[in-house]
């Protein structure tokens, strides 16, 4: 990941800040189709005749990767040495938009 990240003041009670940049990111995936026929033929009376059933299966595997980019947001809270923030960033990938959310609590000393 490279980005920037821009924030208010964070030594001050409150601060709130935008992030952006670019990520790299490579998938494996594995796809898996299964389909079965089931055919039967029958008389008028109702009596079988013929049938057929078949089972056929298809799987394939494979790789993606790229670079697509990412932004988010996050707020704090600072308490004496004690601060709490929230943190909401998406990462673009083709089709998909994963996110990642974090809440953090830490001591500073």
């Amino acid at each position: 990941m490279l980005g920037i990240s821009l924030t208010s003041d964070i030594t001050k009670r409150f601060y709130t800040g935008v992030r952006v940049g670019s990520h790299l990111w490579e998938t494996e995936y594995e796809e898996k189709e299964n389909y079965i026929w089931n055919y039967e033929r029958v008389d008028f009376e109702g009596r079988e005749v013929s049938s057929f059933s078949d089972n056929i299966s298809d799987s394939d595997k494979g790789e993606n990767d790229g670079s697509n980019l990412y932004y988010g947001v996050f707020i704090g809270w600072n308490y004496n040495n004690w601060s709490l923030s929230l943190e909401h960033t998406i990462f673009e990938m083709d089709e998909q938009k994963p996110s990642f959310s974090s809440l953090a609590l830490t001591y500073n000393f």
